[in-house]
């Protein structure tokens, strides 16, 4: 039973690992780009000499503008940032599971417990709901 707990870990560990650097490259897009775009069209509209060659001026400050907000929306709404931490957290305690499998002594049960805690924690998480 414990290689097949330790199989589960492995598998969770790879999932999570996965999930937390999708999730930290969405927020950190998010939050960034609202940022740097908004920074760009503060930049854009300063600039009266220079003259854009896909479309006018005022058009590219709005349409920059509206995929600031769009960002800044995501970001704001998307649970980005609690979902990354989420990840991260979920993965730490699987590695720790994992580190306490490597005992010859270890108790399936008390293994496997510890995982369905880690599960619904992480859910928790995820949701953003006290479990």
């Amino acid at each position: 039973m414990i290689a097949e707990i330790k199989a589960e870990v492995d598998k969770r560990l790879e999932w999570h690992l996965g999930g937390q650097r999708k999730w930290s490259f969405v927020h950190h897009s998010t939050t960034f780009g609202a940022a740097i775009l908004s920074l760009i069209v503060a930049t854009i509209s300063q600039l009266k000499d220079w003259t854009p060659t896909l479309c006018d001026r005022s058009t590219l400050i709005a349409l920059l503008s509206l995929i600031a907000a769009v960002l800044a929306a995501l970001s704001a709404m998307g649970g980005f940032e609690r979902k990354w931490i989420a990840n991260r957290m979920t993965r730490s305690k699987l590695d720790a599971l994992k580190l306490d499998l490597l005992d010859e002594q270890a108790d399936p049960r008390v293994a496997k417990d510890t995982l369905k805690k880690i599960i619904a924690d992480h859910d928790a998480a995820i949701t953003g709901s006290k479990s």
